[in-house]
């Protein structure tokens, strides 16, 4: 692994009520071809994930017994001042390390659309023997994946406070996914999320 990229400070203030982004909150698959910028990359990842207490590392998503079962990828194609790889997301440090340096990161034909066009697309890895040690039987495996829902839901809303466009994607082939990106052997791939500046056309759902 390379070393951390430390990314700029998120806003904590904006402009949009949470009522707007309530409102304008739709699924994108369709992203134009200008770069995103290194702060809007990090407004998405600390929406994501980011600390928002420091004290007990408490995040933006709400995790069962503050576990925190997930690591966050990102798959970067077009930001600006970044080569194109798989970086992981450090959320104390508000940064991201490279992983693998490469352009052509899940773009076989099996993956959709928005999954090989996006300029970057957030991975999930859960972690289910975290949850395990505080979780029995298969509620260790329902929260986790609740969990997932919480942190995709954040990233729509920061999207639409953001001026971009998200969407999720749970169609896929998770082994295949997690051998091209080389992640642990204890994580299991749950959801990607390509963003980026929407083209003009959204999807009603």
């Amino acid at each position: 692994m390379g070393e951390q990229i430390l990314l700029p400070s998120p806003a904590t203030v904006g402009t949009l009520s949470l009522e707007e982004a309530l409102a304008g909150r739709r699924s994108a698959r369709e992203f134009s071809e200008t770069a995103l910028a290194s702060n809007q990359l990090s407004q998405i990842l600390w929406a994501a994930q980011g600390i928002t207490d420091e004290a007990f590392g408490g995040r933006t998503a709400p995790s069962a017994r503050s576990i925190y079962p997930y690591n966050l990828y990102i798959i970067v194609r077009k930001v600006e001042d970044l080569p194109a790889g798989l970086y992981h997301f450090l959320p104390a440090e508000q940064a991201i390390r490279p992983l693998i340096l490469s352009e052509t990161l899940l773009q076989g034909e099996a993956e959709q659309p928005s999954v090989s066009s996006a300029p970057a697309v957030l991975v999930y890895g859960a972690i289910y023997d975290k949850t395990r040690e505080k979780f029995a039987g298969e509620s260790a495996i329902q929260v986790t994946l609740q969990e997932s829902g919480h942190i995709a839901q954040n990233v729509y809303l920061q999207a639409v406070a953001a001026g971009l466009g998200t969407v999720v994607v749970g169609g896929f082939d998770a082994d295949a996914v997690k051998a091209e990106l080389a992640l642990p052997v204890d994580e299991t791939v749950v959801y990607l999320q390509p963003f980026g500046i929407p083209a003009e056309t959204v999807e009603e759902e």
